[in-house]
Parts: structure tokens; C-alpha cells; sequence
């Protein structure tokens, strides 16, 4: 007689997957909690780019590019298990609102890559003119 065998596989992905925050305030020694801010012209405001490996590769090549700053990471190494986080900040003077975008491409070598993108927004108010009055005010007639 013959005999006759069957068998299964099962093939599990493992996906790719960033998640970006990009965020802005004032304070140089941390992450703002939001997107958008109003400061007078001239003011220090300090954006801060966070990451987090969504998915259940490690990726150790990272690029940042900023659409007002330019590139802020190129092909930096960094390993960035699943599940977890960094972050990058840049500080910059700003004299006109903006809202600019930033794109994160992290990815292993070899290997697949993910990107992710997050914009944030400041806007900038002038400097008000200070005028000041001395009393008291005398007029006299010509």
C-alpha cells in the first residue's frame, strides 16, 4: 500500500513600521507635549523629533530630514529594538510662522525600511513697540 502524508506551514510577517512626533516649544532641555505654538519675533523654539519602532525588526540606520531645517541625521547608527523610543531636537530662531514637515527613514542593512512623517507649526508674532509717557503732560498755547 502507499501512504499518503500531509503538512502545513504557517509563514508569519513581521512587519516594518516607525511612528514620528514632532513637537515644538521653548524649553532647549526637552520635548514640548505640542504641535503648535505662538512666540514673538526672534524667539528660540526648540523642535523635537521622537520615533518609536512600531514594528518587530530592529533598525539601526536612521535619516531625519526637516522641510525648513534640512537634513538633521544621515545614515546615523543608532539601534532601535521594537517597542521603543528616541528622540532628536534642533533649536532654532524663527521670525515668521511656519509650519514645516519631517520625514524619518529608519532601516536595517540589508534590509526593508519604514518611514514615517509629522509636521508641527509656530507662530510668530511681532514685537510690540513700547511707548513711553512722562506726567506730567503740559501743553501751552502758541
Amino acid at each position: 500500500g502507499r501512504a499518503l502524508a500531509t503538512d502545513s506551514a504557517t509563514v508569519e510577517t513581521r512587519p516594518i513600521g516607525i511612528d514620528l512626533a514632532k513637537t515644538v516649544g521653548t524649553d532647549p532641555a526637552g520635548c514640548a507635549t505640542t504641535s503648535v505654538i505662538t512666540v514673538t519675533n526672534g524667539t528660540a523654539v526648540t523642535y523635537c523629533y521622537t520615533v518609536t519602532n512600531t514594528g518587530a525588526y530592529t533598525l539601526t540606520r536612521h535619516d531625519l530630514d526637516d522641510s525648513a531645517l534640512g537634513t538633521l541625521l544621515d545614515d546615523f547608527l543608532f539601534t532601535l529594538v521594537p517597542n521603543t523610543s528616541t528622540f532628536v531636537t534642533m533649536t532654532a530662531t524663527l521670525t515668521e510662522t511656519i509650519t514645516n514637515s519631517a520625514l524619518w527613514t529608519a532601516y536595517t542593512t540589508p534590509g526593508p525600511g519604514a518611514v514615517a512623517d509629522a509636521q508641527a507649526t509656530v507662530n510668530v508674532t511681532p514685537v510690540q513697540s513700547e511707548w513711553l509717557l512722562y506726567l506730567p503732560v503740559m501743553l501751552q498755547p502758541e
